[in-house]
């Protein structure tokens, strides 16, 4: 496990998802006094896009590291 945290391709996927994770938890409990008309957009767009491309980057590199290592 310390080997595939040395990787900065699996860190990159690592932070970006649990980044864009805090957000969507940020936004979807944040009760703004006022409706914005991008929220909605930067709530179910946005930020599920950076969240499956994290996981997507991540998963490759953990694949990558793991043929590495046979």
């Amino acid at each position: 496990m310390r080997e595939l945290l040395r990787d900065r391709l699996v860190l990159t996927g690592l932070v970006l998802v649990v980044l864009t994770a805090a957000l969507i938890a940020f936004v979807a409990s944040s009760a703004l006094p006022t409706a914005h008309p991008l929220l909605g957009v930067v709530t179910y767009s946005l930020l599920p896009a950076f969240f499956a491309a994290g996981a997507i980057i991540f998963y490759l590199a953990v694949q990558r590291e793991s043929r590495k290592t046979r």
